[in-house]
């Protein structure tokens, strides 16, 4: 996660990564479990952002922050339960 978001300040703000940050969200969802995932997924958005404020990313208004702050983690939160479900329902089937 950390290397990911080190490749995300590197390609600067204008260049989001922030779809790569779903893979190791989506190996623990599958792997090990939907609470360790969502704790990933938290932990990519904060360095996502993190790397974006480091590299300056200008904001006009705070309301743009929070919605881009709120978007992110509900779709990966949302992607972790679809993984889980997946899963469970794969392994029902075998």
């Amino acid at each position: 996660m950390l290397i990911i978001g080190d490749l995300d300040y590197l390609t600067g703000y204008q260049i989001s990564l922030l779809v790569v940050y779903i893979i190791p969200v989506g190996f623990a969802a599958i792997y090990v479990g939907p609470r360790l995932a969502i704790l990933l997924a938290i932990l990519s958005v904060a360095i996502s952002l993190g790397s974006n404020l480091w590299a300056s990313l200008p904001y006009s208004e705070l309301p743009i922050q929070v919605l881009n702050a709120t978007i992110a983690p509900i779709v990966f939160i949302i992607s972790v339960g679809f993984l889980h479900a997946l899963k469970r329902t794969l392994l029902r089937s075998e």
